[in-house]
């Protein structure tokens, strides 16, 4: 670049058209994968509702299974894993059944290394800086 001599301003403007257009060529890449996913979640919505419709349909005529057509098999299980648990409204959880976490508050150490203090934990780093085009 230092090179460049004269041509430095014609330069500077090609560089910043081409990020302008890479810029924009990401919002609308951005854009179209916010529509397809959209799509995909009312399809997935769509899809669940229909499974849920058979489920229905399948319990309200006492079918445990059903063999489609082509040999498929269609059937009405027990769901897996942990009994599902209702905490009950208006009654207090005990404390031995609360979970404490504990994380670290960098708020908290940034104000103390502002305000002077010697953490031998923890060290305040320079800001980094960036290009501003105006």
């Amino acid at each position: 670049m230092e090179s460049l001599g004269t041509e430095q301003a014609e330069k500077f403007d090609g560089y910043l058209n081409l990020i302008r257009m890479l810029r924009s060529e990401a919002a609308a890449a951005q854009a179209e994968r916010d529509q397809y996913a959209k799509a995909a979640e009312l399809r997935l919505k769509r899809a669940a509702a229909l499974e849920e419709r058979l489920k229905r349909y399948m319990e309200t005529t006492g079918q445990k299974k059903v063999q489609t057509a082509t040999g498929r098999v269609v059937s009405v299980v027990a769901n897996g894993g942990a009994l599902p648990l209702h905490l009950k409204e208006g009654k207090a959880v005990p404390p031995e059944y609360h979970r404490i976490v504990r994380e670290v508050d960098r708020t908290a150490i940034r104000d103390a290394l502002v305000a002077g203090a010697v953490l031998d934990f923890a060290e305040l780093l320079p800001r980094g800086n960036h290009l501003r085009v105006k």
